[in-house]
């Protein structure tokens, strides 16, 4: 478990580079060594120091990689009497791998600080492998994106009003890293993060310099009743969602809205929970009954009119449903920022009820 969450450095013999994407890299006592995929982070830092860009790296692999090895070699050539400033199996270069043999990340770093980073890396493990302090959900998604939600060990989750609650999204393969705060209501699996997140870092390494996650379950903690109270209001102030912004939203998750032979929408095949695929499909399906509008009329207006379309689904019934399949394996697209954003919407309420009122005005007004 938690496999693409960890991480190990590797006590190198030998490194070479075989393709722009790929490298081997031999441990002591292993004559072969095995052959990494190079994943952003360590590409983005390997291509800095060897002063050629991964692009042309690719171009001129492609056009004759006898020349593609030649440019590579020469870029790690002394020059004029200096020792060139990067070598692949320099002491004080390290290389950090997951267990899908990825190269996730890779620095220079000297013996001190990185025996300081690998105590941090293994106190980020334990944390995550120990129930000790904390409790977790976990999913390992598509496109290399993995969800960690942590919560207090001694929390009654299932009988508390609202549980604090950090979430950690992870992409070693986009180099991807947020923390976010946050509260998750568990009797409608409803999670309000933080407007913003506390943290985004580009690089594994990084990420586990600054995470603290102790620390920041504090902070959750700190500002959990007031989101929940936000909540509240939020849920009262019954504001509803229009179809331009439903329609959006649900195609940037990944959700495809198809139709009927009678044009109405059909079953979302990526949406598993029942309850809110027919919440969905109501909200398109009962134009019928109001504005005569069938699902495939609603999907083929035009942007300014999807703004005036509106159909007693608000946006706090929308965070609910994404909620529900944030940790499911065909939620990937869903992100705490999606969440976040739809948050942010309610307290701002610039959603299209704003955009309405504006064309409305500046109907009067003329």
């Amino acid at each position: 478990m938690f496999d693409l969450l960890s991480a190990k450095s590797l006590d190198k013999e030998s490194v070479e580079l075989i393709r722009p994407n790929e490298i081997i890299i031999a441990e002591k006592d292993d004559e072969k060594g095995r052959i990494y995929t190079i994943e952003k982070g360590a590409n983005k830092y390997l291509y800095k120091q060897l002063g050629v860009t991964a692009s042309l790296s690719k171009e001129l692999f492609k056009i004759n990689k006898d020349f593609w090895k030649n440019v590579i070699d020469y870029q790690l050539e002394d020059k004029d009497g200096k020792r060139a400033p990067f070598k692949f199996e320099d002491d004080n270069v390290r290389y950090l791998v997951d267990n899908n043999y990825s190269l996730i990340d890779m620095t220079i770093m000297s013996d001190d600080y990185f025996d300081d980073f690998k105590s941090k890396l293994d106190m980020f493990m334990m944390e995550v492998n120990s129930l000790e302090h904390t409790r977790k959900f976990y999913v390992e998604g598509n496109g290399g994106l993995v969800k960690l939600v942590l919560y207090r060990a001694d929390a009654n989750i299932a009988e508390d009003t609202y549980t604090p609650v950090v979430i950690l999204e992870v992409n070693n393969k986009k180099a991807e890293y947020s923390i976010y705060t946050g509260i998750l209501i568990y009797k409608s699996f409803t999670f309000i993060p933080s407007m913003n997140p506390v943290a985004t870092y580009q690089s594994y390494i990084d990420f586990v310099w600054g995470l603290n996650i102790l620390g920041t379950l504090e902070l959750s903690e700190n500002s959990a009743e007031e989101l929940y109270n936000s909540y509240l209001d939020f849920k009262s102030g019954h504001i509803e969602i229009s179809a331009r912004e439903l329609i959006r939203i649900l195609n940037k998750v990944g959700y495809k809205l198809e139709l009927k032979e009678d044009m109405s929408l059909d079953d979302i095949d990526k949406l598993q929970d029942e309850e809110s695929n027919m919440t969905i499909k109501n909200f398109f399906n009962s134009f019928k009954m109001s504005t005569g509008e069938t699902a495939e009329d609603i999907l083929n207006l035009s942007e300014v009119k999807k703004i005036f379309r509106y159909n007693n689904l608000t946006i706090v019934d929308l965070l609910e449903i994404l909620s529900k399949e944030y940790l499911k394996d065909d939620g990937a697209k869903i992100t705490a920022q999606i969440l976040s954003d739809l948050v942010f919407g309610l307290y701002t309420k610039k959603i299209d009820n704003i955009d309405a009122k504006s064309i409305i005005d500046d109907i009067n007004n003329r």
